[in-house]
């Protein structure tokens, strides 16, 4: 049986101009979207997905108002997933956002959370930094995630208010004021009841999703959880 000709036109684009993995700029297969496989095996899973007061967790000083605190994987500075994050957010790769929302929401899958959550909530981008940037790549990873446990995406439940420092550029100790007042609580009446659980790319302290936790009790959910693509990691 003949192929295609669309996939004639694909295999001779894909000679020409090959696909590259986003964190080691080697060729990729057809097979392997965005990241190969020997990067993919590098990758450092946490064991958040069955420990329930992980690091995470206890990073937040309201502890016990937080439910589950899951991040998938370890960020270290320089390491495999740096340059797979700085692809998402600074160089316009929207599919690849899905993509680990994606293998996000499998992993959840695989260790029976998929019945888990109600409603996802991406962290919320100042709206000057998301008409910079062109799209929220919490949201992206979000929209990932939800294709895999069949929930719902909430981008409208808070607003982000202010424009502030990131936190990666501010001391430790001052992170937590950094981040006063910088959410908005918008529609309350779907995440009223609810399981709500958040969704960010990479957690460094706590800081800024302890502030939007505190945003979102506001609207009543029965429970408040995290889900990050990462954690950063001190060497």
């Amino acid at each position: 049986m003949a192929l295609p000709i669309n996939s004639y036109w694909n295999d001779f684009l894909h000679l020409i101009f090959p696909t590259v993995c986003v964190a080691c700029k080697n060729e990729l297969l057809k097979t392997e979207p965005h990241i190969c496989t020997h990067c993919r095996s590098n990758f450092s899973v946490t064991d958040h997905f069955q420990v329930h007061r992980n690091e995470l967790w206890q990073s937040f000083r309201n502890k016990n108002s937080m439910n589950f605190a899951i991040a998938y994987l370890k960020f270290y500075k320089a390491g495999t997933i740096q340059p797979i994050l700085h692809e998402l957010k600074y160089r316009k790769n929207q599919e690849l956002g899905i993509h680990l929302g994606n293998m996000f929401g499998g992993e959840l899958q695989r260790n029976g959370y998929q019945k888990t959550f109600d409603i996802l909530v991406p962290v919320p981008l100042h709206a000057d930094k998301q008409k910079m940037r062109g799209y929220n790549q919490s949201e992206l990873i979000a929209t990932g995630v939800a294709e895999k446990i069949d929930v719902s995406v909430n981008t409208k439940a808070a607003k982000r208010t202010k424009h502030n420092k990131s936190q990666t550029k501010v001391a430790g100790t001052e992170r937590w004021g950094n981040v006063d007042g910088i959410f908005e609580l918008e529609e309350a009446d779907s995440l009223k009841g609810k399981h709500v659980a958040i969704i960010d790319d990479v957690v460094t302290t706590g800081a800024t999703i302890d502030a939007l936790a505190e945003t979102l009790k506001q609207a009543q959910p029965a429970t408040i959880s995290l889900l990050a693509f990462a954690i950063a990691q001190q060497l």
